[in-house]
């Protein structure tokens, strides 16, 4: 689903992986969880 904004590039970097195993990887890794739901 496209989510325009300037995320566009971890969209790119993360290719096909869901929200959420981004949201883990940055919590395990930089213990914080991007608001995916920001507008």
């Amino acid at each position: 689903d496209p989510h325009p904004s300037p995320l566009s590039a971890y969209r790119g970097f993360w290719g096909s992986k869901p929200f959420s195993r981004t949201n883990e990887y940055l919590s395990q890794h930089h213990s914080k969880v991007i608001d995916w739901q920001l507008n």
